[in-house]
């Protein structure tokens, strides 16, 4: 009986103890939008770590202007 106890304090330890360092790990992003960047100016956010993840375009009545939404780990 005293067996089964320590064992199931032993796994509430566990599950307590993983719940709260994966909340501790949580990775965080920043995000950045620049409406039509040159190459140079994309070559320059990838060297500082900024990941190009969408393309998209901006509307307007009159004009359409391609939007580039770049992330990198905080």
């Amino acid at each position: 009986m005293r067996r089964r106890w320590m064992i199931a304090l032993a796994l509430v330890a566990v599950f307590f103890v993983g719940g709260w360092t994966l909340q501790a790990v949580k990775t965080q992003w920043e995000y950045k939008v620049e409406y039509e960047p040159s190459e140079k100016k994309i070559n320059q956010l990838g060297g500082e770590g900024w990941e190009l993840v969408a393309v998209g375009s901006k509307t307007s009545t009159t004009v359409s202007v391609l939007t580039y939404v770049f992330k990198r780990q905080k």
